[in-house]
């Protein structure tokens, strides 16, 4: 599963790619800062299940942005991500083409139950705003998806963690591994520290002694 995220916030970038990796943790993230970017990043790769767009972008507004995406990959669920409860603007996402359009309030679970239906092919808008814009409530228990958020977690870590882990003890950098990851390499540090909270070791010469006691590269 590939997911493009688009967001001139790198933080919120940071933050969102965690979120994404607990509903699904094979899945495999890409970052764009604008519009542009993400067009390049599309035009480099293939086989998106989902983008994740910003309605408020620079340089071009969100759904400007989402018409120029939605004509390079008129098949890719795209959903738009706002912090702004604009009923109008929701409505206009809609209608150009956006499957869903969520609310940057929302928490971890009514996220990934919202993936989860537009995935399934259903139109998605946070409740919030469902009764103004004129649209249906989705059920409130998404439809079953076989998602890698069902494996067990090895070591009290995501898969995404055990690859940073891997990567890691092999001796790369941070700035390496996210270009092997092809993510922010801010990322990388976050999946670094919880695979040394994981472990319980302090630095990356524990972490190396850990990972050979427990096995973890065998995995």
């Amino acid at each position: 599963m590939r997911v493009l995220i688009v967001d001139d916030h790198p933080l919120f970038r940071e933050v969102l790619c965690l979120h994404v990796e607990a509903c699904f943790p094979h899945v495999w993230i890409l970052e764009a800062g604008s519009v542009q970017e993400a067009l390049g990043v599309l035009t480099e790769y293939t086989d998106f299940s989902l983008i994740l767009l910003d309605v408020s972008m620079p340089v071009e507004d969100g759904i400007t942005g989402l018409r120029r995406i939605r004509a390079q990959v008129p098949d890719v669920p795209i959903t738009m991500l706002s912090g702004i409860g604009d009923t109008a603007l929701a409505h206009v996402a809609i209608a150009n083409g956006a499957n869903g359009y969520i609310s940057k309030t929302v928490g971890g679970r009514d996220l990934k139950n919202a993936l989860l239906l537009i995935l399934q092919g259903e139109t998605y808008i946070s409740p919030a705003i469902l009764v103004e814009v004129g649209l249906d409530a989705p059920p409130p228990t998404p439809p079953p998806l076989e998602d890698a958020a069902n494996v067990p977690v090895a070591f009290g870590m995501t898969p995404r963690q055990l690859e940073v882990c891997r990567l890691m003890i092999a001796g790369l950098p941070n700035k390496a591994i996210a270009r092997k990851l092809a993510c922010a390499e801010g990322t990388v540090r976050l999946h670094v520290s919880a695979v040394l909270r994981a472990l319980n070791v302090r630095n990356r010469t524990e972490a190396v002694q850990a990972v050979l006691r427990l096995g973890i590269d065998k995995i």
